[in-house]
């Protein structure tokens, strides 16, 4: 081999070794950290419970032990037991295997409660309802909000008579999900939308897992858009806001609203095959306008944090 053949192999080998160093350095610094709050304003950490002020609060049910007649957790992925009717016990039984406050923890000056359900920093951004037939001493079908640290249900308003019969299966009722975006921006910044959609899949499973528990089956109502869920739940009732052009600092307690996510359809296992009429759907909550909702949500903290991107994404 000639003394220039060489040293072309020798400049190749260098100009190799040169993109491969670049390309480890390129590979190796970190990328930006997505916008967010520098340090954490505990002095405006929200409140982790939301309530419906002056709504009636219906006491749910403490299960033991001894009452909770339930299978074990691995044969649930293989059949499901018999399903048990709708009533306050077992309405009680669903949301205190779900949702419900799990534990209480303390160290030195401070006290939070754990939950059943998982959430991204312990901030729990998902709020939970349940639109449900007449059960027990409410003669009337009822949308009520679930206050899990008083494990109640905040009954905020009473449904069009017929309105289950029309659209949905017999022994069958709904629950909804919605996000309060503020309480994961307040640690996270514009990530807290990516969080607020990962807790929503965690409380959609925990739903499920205890529906199935009571020999219920679950179903995501997808046909439903926007405006549907907000009537559903009675979200259409926050007061809106303008978004601005970039993250604003202030007093802006409209950004507590709460993001109508989903809702799901739970109804006895084992039964025959349905569909779900989403027009008739649409058609009989036409009539949720007239409805006459109990309760004002409270305040959650005096100053705010506004991420534009958030709720750009939302929409």
């Amino acid at each position: 081999m000639s003394t220039s053949s060489q040293e072309t192999t020798t400049e190749e080998k260098q100009e190799l070794l040169t993109k491969s160093s670049s390309t480890i350095t390129k590979l190796s610094t970190p990328l930006p950290i997505t916008p967010g709050p520098h340090g954490l304003d505990w002095a405006n950490q929200p409140n982790p419970f939301r309530r419906y002020i002056s709504a009636p609060l219906l006491p749910l049910l403490h299960p033991t032990p001894d009452d909770q007649d339930s299978p074990p957790y691995s044969s649930l992925f293989n059949y499901l037991p018999s399903p048990k009717p709708i009533s306050k016990t077992t309405i009680s039984q669903l949301f205190y295997n779900s949702l419900a406050l799990s534990a209480w923890k303390t160290t030195g000056f401070s006290t939070w409660s754990l939950r059943v359900n998982p959430s991204s920093g312990n901030l729990h951004p998902t709020e939970a309802y349940i639109i449900s037939p007449a059960i027990d001493s409410l003669r009337h079908s009822f949308v009520a909000h679930y206050a899990p640290k008083e494990h109640s249900l905040e009954l905020r308003a009473q449904l069009p008579s017929g309105f289950f019969a029309r659209c949905f299966p017999e022994g069958s009722f709904l629950i909804g999900l919605s996000s309060i975006f503020w309480r994961e921006a307040w640690k996270y910044g514009e990530r807290a939308f990516r969080y607020c959609n990962h807790d929503v899949g965690h409380a959609i499973a925990a739903v499920s897992m205890a529906a199935a528990g009571l020999g219920w089956d679950v179903r995501l109502l997808d046909g439903l858009g926007y405006e549907e869920l907000e009537k559903l739940m009675g979200l259409d009732t926050f007061p809106k806001f303008s978004i601005p052009g970039r993250p604003v600092r202030g007093r802006m307690p409209e950004i507590e609203f709460e993001h109508p996510d989903c809702v799901l359809l739970v109804f006895p296992s084992g039964g025959v095959g349905f569909e779900v009429d989403y027009e008739k759907v649409k058609l009989a909550l036409s009539e949720f306008q007239n409805l006459k909702w109990k309760g004002k949500p409270n305040m959650l903290s005096k100053e705010h944090i506004c991420w534009d991107i958030i709720e750009r994404q939302r929409l």
